[in-house]
């Protein structure tokens, strides 16, 4: 999907393989399965917005959990420091 400067409003959107610029969306399910990437270039997330993680981004998601939860909290941390653009302090890099 190809979507620029769209509206998206109370409704369910796969985000996997598309591309979506300056769109807006309000009261929407999101859902990101990893099996392609996605571009999100000047979107802005209004209220109500839902996340959904299926398929291998689920794996991950719930991998990192298992992780948290055991207490290798110090690998979910730097891939949090990662994500926000700062360096690892040490552990796994994201790639």
């Amino acid at each position: 999907m190809l979507a620029k400067n769209k509206k998206f409003r109370n409704t369910s959107i796969s985000l996997d393989g598309g591309t979506f610029e300056g769109c807006e969306f309000e009261n929407c399910e999101l859902t990101f399965s990893g099996y392609m990437p996605v571009q999100l270039t000047d979107c802005t997330f209004g209220q109500n917005i839902q996340w959904t993680f299926s398929g291998p981004a689920s794996t991950t998601v719930s991998f990192m959990k298992a992780l948290y939860a055991m207490g290798a909290t110090e690998i979910i941390e730097n891939a949090i420091e990662q994500i926000r653009g700062k360096s690892p302090k040490s552990g796994a890099v994201l790639h």
